[in-house]
């Protein structure tokens, strides 16, 4: 009987634990940001996807997450100074969006959603993709809806945005250099657009944020440049979906 007890309130410490940590086991974590000035690229609050699973708005900017929080977010101050440039100002959120393990409130459930925070998602088709990770595959993102075959079409339509386009030379540079380490600048994979991105939890896919953060940190702010090398070295890890899938009707 003692030991029984000892056993229950160890189960009980670890379960607290697991519980502050962010989530349980088989559960599922919403969340988006916005980094940025009043009225910045992306300033804009989606309808949390879900009434029963956590839906996390993270941002430096007190205004965006008063709004986000009246609307029924759970809000997280990211004590991050607002930048002066749209370009620097994106590349703050990339970690969130690349790295959500680094995050104790994103911690500890089975799959975590991240999505832009301009669009509305649809949690009864997250929920029917949640089988689709199984096996190797760890990671379902968005079919580009325009850009197909090869890196250098996501870079000329990049370099049309001036948040882009003046870290043109490093993304040239990074693209030449992966060509060097064996990777193609074509694939007939998927293209794809990050604006979504499913997850399952695991030290895998959290090997693949963290190679692909340290690749944004390398070039800019236009992550889909870097992920394209990153999907074709985790090709079997990575599938996609649809935008059309996801959306809220």
């Amino acid at each position: 009987m003692v030991k029984t007890r000892r056993r229950l309130r160890r189960l009980r410490r670890r379960t607290r634990r697991r519980v502050q940590k962010g989530g349980q086991s088989g559960s599922i974590v919403y969340y988006t940001c916005f980094f940025g000035p009043d009225g910045g690229v992306g300033d804009a609050i989606p309808t949390p996807p879900s009434a029963t699973a956590p839906c996390f708005y993270f941002s430096n900017n007190a205004a965006t997450l008063k709004s986000a929080a009246e609307k029924g977010w759970k809000t997280v101050n990211v004590p991050v100074q607002v930048k002066a440039t749209n370009r620097n100002n994106a590349v703050d959120s990339k970690e969130l969006k690349a790295c959500p393990h680094r995050f104790k409130e994103l911690q500890g459930f089975t799959y975590s959603c991240y999505f832009d925070s301009k669009m509305q998602i649809n949690e009864s088709a997250i929920n029917s993709l949640l089988p689709r990770l199984t096996g190797d595959v760890v990671m379902l993102v968005t079919r580009h809806i325009n850009i197909k075959n090869s890196v250098w079409n996501e870079y000329a339509i990049a370099m049309q945005q001036p948040r882009y386009s003046q870290d043109s030379e490093k993304y040239k540079a990074y693209i030449e250099r992966r060509k060097q380490e064996g990777l193609s600048n074509s694939s007939p994979d998927p293209h794809y657009q990050t604006g979504f991105i499913l997850r399952k939890s695991g030290t895998l896919v959290d090997r693949i944020g963290e190679e692909w953060y340290r690749d944004i940190m390398d070039t800019g702010a236009e992550c889909q440049i870097s992920f394209f090398f990153i999907k074709e070295k985790y090709k079997k890890h990575i599938a996609p979906v649809e935008v059309g899938e996801i959306l809220r009707k």
